[in-house]
């Protein structure tokens, strides 16, 4: 009978060691549980981000590809004045945006256009900022931030012109243009024409308001800068967007330009 009793008093709780190991085994299962839903979690998170990141991307590279298709003269009889400014992280050009005849490419006035990469001395990475010129071509019609983070790819110019012939022009090897008298890297127009208005545009934030200067950058007098712009035949875009993970997605594309009319 107490043999008995003590078997049941036995069978009616867990020891110590039971309930130890008990919480262990739960400890670990609940551990392993959250690190799959937290690993599930970020890589959900990081997928979105490189996803905006890359449609971001397309978007810019189809816009600013179209502009360079359409790229015009602001004087169509002298057909010299197409590019204003190309460097490795700028073109400035002007485009017939409206609808285009036979004679002139372009239906109406062409209009003024800046693409850029805005980043800080010695930044990796900036933003991409389109800036569209009234009529004027001295007045912003509109400033846009269309992606951030973004940055030339492996160290190639994000705007490289060729020539007739498929040529590399030499952007990012080419003092074409001068800063306060010393050379420096890129393709000026040596000779704005009459109507130009605001030369090389630069991006500042005044009270977070975005708004564009003139730059210091001009035409190298030492150069036929204005010969090499006459004879680009096209342009490739080529940057890398970061998503807030850090991954980069690299996109690149190729626009022709209208050839000359005579």
């Amino acid at each position: 009978m107490l043999t008995l009793l003590r078997r049941t008093r036995d069978d009616d709780g867990m020891t110590l060691a039971e309930l130890l190991v008990s919480c262990t085994v739960a400890m670990i299962v609940l551990t392993f549980g959250s690190l799959f839903f937290v690993t599930t979690s970020r890589s959900s998170d990081h997928t979105a981000q490189v996803d905006q990141a890359l449609g971001s991307a397309r978007t810019v590279l189809a816009r600013w590809t179209s502009f360079v298709r359409v790229a015009g003269w602001l004087d169509p009889a002298g057909v010299t004045d197409r590019f204003e400014e190309i460097t490795p992280t700028k073109v400035v050009f002007y485009a017939g945006i409206g609808n285009r005849n036979d004679s002139t490419l372009q239906l109406t006035a062409v209009t003024k256009i800046a693409l850029m990469l805005d980043r800080a001395p010695g930044g990796a990475t900036g933003r991409l900022v389109e800036v569209v010129f009234a009529p004027d071509n001295t007045t912003p019609k509109s400033i846009r931030q269309l992606a951030f983070r973004a940055g030339p790819t492996a160290g190639s110019p994000m705007f490289q012109p060729y020539n007739a012939i498929g040529g590399d022009v030499g952007v990012d090897s080419t003092t074409g243009c001068v800063a306060d008298g010393a050379p420096a890297v890129g393709l000026c127009l040596q000779s704005p024409p009459t109507g130009a208005g605001l030369l090389d545009p630069q991006v500042t934030t005044a009270s977070g308001a975005l708004s564009i200067t003139t730059g210091s950058l001009r035409g190298n007098p030492k150069l036929g800068v204005d010969q090499i712009l006459n004879g680009i035949a096209g342009i490739r875009i080529a940057f890398t967007v970061y998503s807030g993970a850090g991954t980069g997605v690299a996109l690149s594309s190729g626009a022709s330009v209208p050839a000359e009319v005579s």
